[in-house]
């Protein structure tokens, strides 16, 4: 056949791509292995700051500022994701091996492109050092809090003895605290209409919101065409500014506004209509991937007869081409499944960008009676901006209402527990 002399062309690799197998899983299984133990450790450490560190500032801060407290801390816990995204954009656009950047013939759009993940852990692992120095300095009680304990203590003096030890035996319990002592508080609460009313609230809202951010960057990747570099900086923008105006606008709406509770709840289930309304339209955004010429070839089991139903697919099929996706761009408009399906003979490297020659079954494509092959590495560009700017605002808007409801609910919740 005549285009046999190219087909085969994807499936020349070089000996020194070659690796063992069975040492490829043991780093795999190495990595999941660590990043399960840091996914545990990161847990835990977040229980004892969210839980501990809240009642913390509770006793150091006047009650009717503590929902603004708490919003700017928030704030400021959330620069650590944004951080982490942003850097993860830019240790991204650079090849795994950095040394080997220059000399890399594929671009950062590439989908073999495999950026440098592994800095991201160097970095973080000197920064969380830096906080640890300051908890364990951290004082048993601010100086504030030690005066506020001193003129109670002395007020409590002036009424007898029997209020001075009261007052002291509340300061410091005379045992340990056991787990039964928990058991009146959970039960109180079970009871509480409100707080039952909130958490199922919360764990609904969390069920799907949890995934969403998990894979919203690889989202955005796949569905609008983006390197993972961009993806992760789109992230980290649209999630930082509008999550910034929800924490300090309601901290500050809470704090010095001091709504009723029912006008809070009924802002609360507003909050919660509008975020539901969000996901639900995003159903209805996203980008018209078009026909991959060769997937159903492919999609075949082996050793199975294909019937070709057309030129292209005759072409297709006897070029023999394996299962290893490295799709190729005709003219702008039509996507093959790799080089080989769209019979290329001839490839060139210009700027870390390959074009393909001599692709006799692009023959076969619409528009190519004209006689302009252009073959390009890569999937051909969706054209749908209007698509992602609707999914940034929309983006913008959830972010925006989950961080106005987290403050809602922060203040609540310890309202209820004490």
């Amino acid at each position: 056949s005549d285009w046999r002399g190219g087909c085969g062309m994807e499936e020349l690799e070089d000996p020194r791509c070659k690796v063992d197998v069975g040492l490829a899983e043991l780093e795999q299984w190495t990595i999941i292995i660590l990043q399960f133990i840091g996914k545990v450790g990161l847990g835990f450490l977040s229980i004892l700051t969210s839980t501990i560190g809240v009642s913390y500032l509770d006793d150091a801060v006047p009650k009717d500022k503590l929902p603004f407290i708490l919003a700017v801390g928030a704030c400021i816990k959330f620069m650590g994701p944004i951080s982490g995204l942003s850097m993860s954009s830019w240790a991204l656009k650079w090849w795994v091996d950095p040394t080997q950047h220059d000399n890399v013939k594929i671009n950062v759009k590439h989908h073999k492109w495999v950026g440098a993940w592994w800095i991201g852990y160097i970095i973080n692992t000197a920064v969380l050092a830096l906080p640890f120095i300051g908890f364990i300095m951290l004082p048993r009680q601010l100086p504030s809090v030690r005066r506020r304990h001193i003129e109670k203590m002395r007020a409590a003096a002036l009424q007898g003895k029997e209020s001075l030890m009261k007052y002291s035996e509340k300061l410091r319990p005379p045992r340990e605290p056991k787990f039964s002592d928990m058991l009146p508080s959970f039960h109180r609460l079970r009871k509480n209409k409100l707080f039952i009313t909130l958490f199922l609230n919360l764990g609904a809202f969390w069920f799907s919101f949890a995934c969403y951010f998990m894979f919203k960057s690889k989202y955005i990747e796949n569905q609008f065409r983006m390197t993972a570099s961009e993806a992760n900086k789109y992230v980290a923008m649209t999630g930082f500014f509008s999550s910034v105006v929800g924490f300090l606008g309601m901290g500050t709406f809470l704090s010095f506004v001091k709504p009723r509770v029912k006008i809070i709840i009924y802002m609360t289930a507003t909050i919660s209509l509008i975020l539901s309304g969000c996901f639900t339209a995003m159903l209805f955004v996203g980008c018209d991937f078009g026909e991959v010429h060769g997937m159903d070839i492919v999609l075949q089991n082996e050793g199975t007869s294909l019937k070709p139903s057309n030129s292209l697919d005759s072409c297709m099929t006897s070029c023999e081409c394996g299962r290893k996706f490295s799709p190729v761009c005709v003219n702008d408009q039509y996507t093959y499944y790799s080089s080989c399906h769209a019979g290329c003979s001839n490839v060139t490297v210009q700027d870390k960008t390959k074009e393909y020659s001599g692709c006799a079954c692009s023959e076969f494509s619409p528009g190519a009676h004209e006689g302009k092959f252009e073959v390009k590495d890569g999937m051909c560009d969706t054209g749908c901006k209007d698509q992602f700017y609707i999914f940034i605002c929309i983006t913008l808007i959830i972010k925006c209402c989950l961080a106005a409801n987290r403050s809602i609910n922060g203040a609540i919740f310890i309202r209820l527990h004490m």
